[in-house]
């Protein structure tokens, strides 16, 4: 009869222990007077992620909890703020207290990226990379580029036009043109494939792209609640990709060197911090190596391909759901040479930008970790936790944002338009770690906008929908969008 029940008693104790580390963490929250979504073991709390978008489970819970709730990732708690002054807190006023970000990306290379760099190294390698993102001067030496590219993605729309004027605006205009304007100012080169998505240069710039639902529930599930498995599963698409461009930022570095090559691009900052920083004692005390340098320009142009693509994309989808909107932006950059000076004075334009960017950020969620405990106004956040600012709750406050589910770009302009949304309109972030190339990201932006509207229109058709992909913790992806483009007389 033992050696009957031994075995039992053995699946029972294995069974509780399995148990115990699949809920090792639930109660942390609770205990600190944080509402929590319900958690099951090793799920966690949102039981079903791959069947819902980003920003529904987000409205949802803020209208369930308020400004602050909590959920469990798999074992792991996490704080979600949704408050303009909690926001102002944590980003700016006691950044000192959430300096960093949690290391979503724990692969070779995807720890070492900016974004996922700790304090001083982080400062560094921005200080090495904002006079290529954030200087008006070397801004301003794109517009050539941005010209030329400009003028030989739309002949290969054109081209398309013949076929069809109902177009998949990322797939048949922005996607490649944005990339064929990374690819110069990020390495100096002309990718000569670049509308062809089999081509490898293609492929891997797509590595960080949200265009695609995530897997199913179970393999969700099994990703959150053991993170070696995420990262295993991530590693697979981003190491390559990583390698690959690490590789292309070596040899246009040595070819510029071997050449005599002076260029005001990303590159030629990457080549000054490698010549003048990288050999100093504070570097060598922070670990900033040659190596780690040029990651970053790897980095810079698949974040940037990705994000600036969709921008424009979503950004056509309202225009083209609101004509009279476009007509007015039409009319603002009709018979404007677009130069840097001038981008300066579309205002129209850019608040359709910042419009579409409040109703769609591609970025659903800022993250920070606490390195200190904090606390303020009876919010109390311990040391190692991580606290989440989800957008969309900031975005489509109706205090903030009057009519939040419409498209109005007239709020954003003016001197009531300069000071809207101070705290609660984030799609770069807020604070020091605020995203290092959102002036590159707004000009180019701008240009592209008004350039395709000077010479086309966009209409809705029924095929033309905005449709989230369902699952996406961070970067949010739509699916095509489709509208109707006809060429101006």
């Amino acid at each position: 009869m033992e050696l009957v029940l031994l075995p039992v008693l053995l699946v029972v104790l294995l069974l509780v222990l399995l148990y115990k580390y699949g809920t090792r963490n639930y109660g942390t929250l609770e205990k600190l007077g944080i509402p929590v979504v319900k958690p099951y073991p090793f799920v966690g709390s949102v039981r079903y992620p791959a069947r819902t978008s980003t920003d529904q489970e987000d409205m949802r819970n803020a209208k369930r909890f308020g400004k602050v709730w909590g959920v469990y990732e798999g074992p792991w708690p996490q704080v979600f703020v949704a408050d303009a002054e909690l926001a102002k807190r944590i980003l700016i006023k006691d950044f000192d207290h959430f300096p960093d970000r949690p290391i979503l990306f724990d692969i070779p290379y995807g720890r070492d990226m900016l974004d996922m760099k700790p304090g001083e190294q982080w400062k560094m390698l921005r200080s090495m990379l904002a006079p290529a993102l954030a200087s008006g001067v070397k801004l301003k030496a794109m517009m050539p580029t941005m010209v030329e590219c400009a003028q030989q993605a739309f002949h290969r729309m054109e081209a398309k036009m013949r076929q069809t004027s109902v177009l998949s605006m990322r797939e048949d205009l922005f996607g490649p043109l944005t990339l064929d304007i990374m690819a110069q100012f990020s390495f100096g080169i002309k990718v000569p494939n670049v509308a062809d998505t089999s081509s490898t240069f293609v492929k891997y710039a797509s590595a960080f792209s949200a265009q695609g639902d995530t897997p199913d529930t179970w393999m969700t599930t099994l990703m959150t609640s053991f993170p070696s498995i995420a990262n295993y599963m991530m590693g697979r698409e981003l190491v390559p990709a990583f390698k690959y461009f690490l590789n292309l930022v070596r040899s246009s570095i040595k070819q510029r060197r071997a050449e005599g090559v002076e260029r005001p691009d990303l590159i030629g900052a990457l080549m000054d911090a490698i010549d003048k920083k990288v050999p100093t004692p504070e570097c060598r005390r922070l670990n900033i190596t040659e190596e780690l340098v040029m990651l970053q320009g790897a980095e810079m142009l698949m974040a940037a391909y990705d994000t600036i693509g969709t921008t424009l994309t979503i950004t056509s989808y309202f225009l083209a759901k609101n004509p009279d909107v476009a007509a007015r932006i039409a009319e603002e950059a009709a018979g404007v040479e677009l130069t840097y000076e001038a981008l300066q004075r579309l205002p129209l334009t850019e608040a359709a930008i910042q419009e579409s960017l409040r109703l769609s950020p591609l970025i659903s969620r800022h993250f920070r970790l606490c390195t200190r405990d904090w606390e303020y106004d009876g919010l109390r956040i311990p040391k190692g936790t991580t606290v989440i600012l989800p957008l969309w709750p900031y975005h489509r406050d109706p205090e903030v944002f009057p009519e939040p589910e419409r498209f109005l770009p007239d709020r954003w302009l003016g001197e009531q338009g300069r000071q809207l949304g101070q705290y609660s309109w984030m799609p770069f972030g807020l604070g020091p770690r605020a995203c290092i190339g959102s002036r590159l990201g707004m000009m180019e932006c701008k240009f592209l906008l008004a350039y395709l509207l000077q010479r086309y229109r966009l209409t809705a058709t029924p095929e033309t929908k905005l449709k989230y992909y369902t699952g996406a913790t961070l970067f949010i992806g739509a699916h095509p969008i489709m509208c109707k483009v006809e060429k101006l007389q």
